[in-house]
């Protein structure tokens, strides 16, 4: 199995980062027709991150009636449907998006698209927008965080975003250019700030069964607000809405 491009890439973001916006919307084959492809699998990540390595706990839980997915198309939908003709896709949750557990040796989502996504009406797409986890880096350890979520480490709690939005090619199926979603522009000091929210009142809570029924009303809140303006920051990113 060939190595994941889409792995290189997110290794050497911060290279990347100088050159992401070389291709522009002027530079690509005319874009009519697009394919909406949303593949969180529905789920939340909680990771605890504590003071001694066997205290570290990383869960993730099935929220399906917070349809996250079906939110974040959306979202998509509406900043895209003023100036394409939006059409829609055939293909089975969690069958697009890569596992991440072995970052070298999984399908990316170039591959998985191919396989498992169809136009609905089976005639050809110019492109297709494709959201799915990725593997965020927390500042100041060796831990990460994917998809979305809540973080507790130190007496802090934040909700995170490690998505990526990717614009492909609706022939070949190549990635045309990717976003890393985010809520606010970066920080240098505090580069965890732009996918980040604080989570106040969460600090204490370590896995997802322990939260009261208004603490889970008031994550699936803040996520669904988080993922709206990450949404919206990369179809602007990406070119594809002004």
């Amino acid at each position: 199995m060939r190595l994941s491009r889409h792995r290189i890439g997110l290794f050497a973001a911060a290279l990347l980062s100088l050159t992401s916006l070389a291709a522009h919307a002027a530079d690509r084959p005319p874009i009519k027709t697009v394919g909406i492809v949303a593949d969180t699998g529905d789920k939340v990540n909680m990771r605890h991150i504590g003071f001694m390595v066997f205290s570290n706990k990383d869960t993730a839980h099935a929220v399906p009636d917070w349809a996250i997915d079906a939110h974040i198309a959306n979202t998509l939908s509406e900043g895209l449907k003023a100036r394409y003709e939006l059409k829609p896709v055939t293909f089975q949750q969690r069958s697009i998006a890569p596992a991440l557990d072995n970052p070298f040796d999984n399908p990316d989502v170039e591959d998985t698209m191919r396989t498992n996504a169809k136009p609905a009406d089976g005639q050809p797409l110019d492109a297709y927008v494709v959201v799915w986890p990725m593997r965020q880096g927390v500042a100041g350890t060796n831990q990460f965080v994917e998809g979305v979520g809540l973080l507790t480490q130190g007496g802090r709690a934040n909700f995170f975003l490690a998505l990526r939005v990717s614009l492909l090619d609706g022939r070949t199926f190549e990635e045309i250019e990717g976003c890393s979603a985010r809520i606010r522009d970066r920080s240098f000091w505090n580069p965890e700030k732009s996918t980040m929210n604080e989570a106040q009142g969460f600090e204490d809570v370590e896995t997802f069964d322990a939260m009261t029924p208004e603490q889970k009303q008031t994550m699936q809140a803040t996520l669904k607000q988080m993922l709206t303006g990450g949404m919206n920051y990369c179809l602007q990113d990406l070119k594809l809405v002004e």
